[in-house]
């Protein structure tokens, strides 16, 4: 893959990020239940599932891209090291910066409910830590623990054996998630340990699995065409669909879809895909859908919440309350993103 061809593909990304980003917003505001609550529960556990699975292939493409190899393995040298550290501060200060922000917003919310404490204040700090410091803010989390997680496997271990290690993690991960229902002692006992490591478990077997898989889809030297690729990502597509079905009607998990076992094919293929079209010299405009396409994805609770506030608000169309919260994410973002230019108010670029 040459660099040129690199950039172009870059474009597509971004793009592909943007949506994502609005998929994301379905999931927690489930838009067609207005219309049918059976269509809206395909629509959010089908295709808007794929969205965050997708910025883990992303995070892990761009980053173990690059890193320096030798003999399929990371070399552990101080310029690798630096890139790592640079890496991992830069999404820790996002994760740190907007758990702020929710504090700010859950502070009211404990006064008013009586919770205002120090033992709010510990358990917030404990989530911060081990699942999450929001209900959305999970993802940055996995993904500050799966990236040095990757960086350390990959430099003990040869890439083919990586992929070896990164199936079996995303199968026990899928047997403490999505297949939790099976009745069978071992996997009794992998929920347990899940449930003992929160972050640490979900960072190596549901991020680390996918940014491996975005790396090596985005490296390897021989590829499937792109018309090949949207073939079996359409058909991993309805295989994923149907898992979803038979998990939903024939089994106790009726939320847990996000990993399941079309998850990697479908990511395979659809970001082979995306990888694969040729959309122009980069410019600036597609700097800006991934920057803000991050502020989106960070931003939207807090429009959520305070939407809420509005009379009656929680009561209107599905559609209305998802399109409110869109558009304002977006306007908010794109604005965010714009004044973190200029040179009074670059301290906005810590946002995203």
């Amino acid at each position: 893959m040459t660099n040129q061809l690199s950039k172009n593909n870059y474009n597509a990304i971004d793009i592909a990020k943007f949506i994502a980003a609005f998929l994301v917003i379905t999931i927690h505001c489930n838009p067609l239940t207005s219309l049918s609550e059976i269509f809206n529960n395909y629509f959010v556990n089908t295709v808007s599932r794929i969205a965050v699975p997708f910025f883990f292939a992303c995070s892990g493409f761009f980053f173990f891209k690059k890193l320096e190899f030798r003999n399929g393995r990371i070399i552990n040298c101080k310029e690798n090291r630096k890139k790592l550290y640079k890496y991992v501060v830069r999404i820790f200060l996002l994760y740190a910066i907007w758990s702020v922000i929710y504090l700010m917003w859950q502070i009211p919310e404990w006064y008013l409910t009586g919770w205002l404490s120090v033992n709010a204040f510990i358990d917030y700090a404990i989530s911060f830590i081990l699942s999450g410091s929001y209900y959305h803010m999970w993802y940055i989390l996995y993904l500050i623990f799966a990236t040095v997680f990757g960086y350390f496997i990959l430099s003990f271990f040869k890439k083919s054996i990586v992929i070896i290690i990164a199936t079996i993690l995303y199968i026990l991960g899928m047997l403490s998630y999505s297949y939790f229902w099976i009745d069978f002692l071992p996997c009794d006992i992998i929920v347990i340990i899940s449930n003992k490591l929160g972050a640490l478990w979900g960072a190596a077997t549901r991020a680390f699995p996918l940014m491996i898989m975005g790396y090596y889809v985005g490296t390897a030297k021989h590829k499937p065409s792109a018309k090949l690729s949207l073939l079996l990502f359409s058909i991993s597509f309805i295989l994923l669909s149907a898992e979803y079905y038979a998990l939903n009607t024939f089994t106790s998990n009726h939320e847990s879809f996000s990993y399941i076992i079309f998850t990697i094919p479908c990511q395979c293929f659809l970001f082979n895909f995306i990888l694969s079209i040729k959309s122009g010299k980069t410019s600036a405009k597609f700097f800006y859908l991934r920057n803000t396409s991050t502020v989106i994805y960070c931003l939207h609770p807090m429009i959520i919440n305070l939407l809420k506030l509005i009379p009656h608000f929680s009561d209107s169309n599905s559609m209305l309350q998802y399109i409110s919260v869109a558009i304002i994410s977006l306007v908010l973002s794109l604005i965010i993103v714009k004044l973190s230019k200029k040179k009074v108010f670059k301290f906005l670029k810590y946002l995203y």
